[in-house]
């Protein structure tokens, strides 16, 4: 998936993850495959099984940085996407992605945004035309 990213031209100025093993190890990988410093990874516990509200609030404090990767979980994250996406996914599978275009930089989390969504395995993402 990280590879995916990076066909994608994904550069993640900030990159903030839950502690969660399997998330650090998640984070530190595709942050390598997309040549971020693992040293720069921002761990919050607030991440570790946070709802979709908790996760917006963590946007909000890091949206400046502009390109912004959230390494969390779910069933917060499929709440997320389903919350800020102008369209609708069941679940967020391991190791999936959504990449969300905010306009100007300016993030509200009552607007819908473009999103794609990737996951292994993906037959397409559910949210193209």
């Amino acid at each position: 998936m990280g590879q995916r990213l990076r066909d994608r031209q994904f550069n993640p100025l900030t990159l903030i993850c839950s502690p969660a093993l399997r998330a650090r190890e998640t984070a530190e990988i595709v942050g390598r495959l997309l040549d971020f410093d693992p040293e720069q990874i921002i761990w919050s516990d607030d991440l570790y099984l946070a709802g979709a509200d908790t996760l917006i609030d963590q946007i909000q404090i890091h949206v400046a940085s502009r390109n912004l990767m959230v390494v969390g979980h779910n069933p917060g994250l499929t709440n997320l996407v389903n919350r800020l996406a102008s369209g609708r996914i069941d679940n967020m599978p391991t190791a999936a992605y959504a990449l969300f275009e905010i306009g100007g930089g300016v993030f509200s989390a009552e607007n819908s945004y473009p999103a794609s969504i990737d996951f292994p395995a993906n037959p397409g993402d559910p949210f193209a035309a």
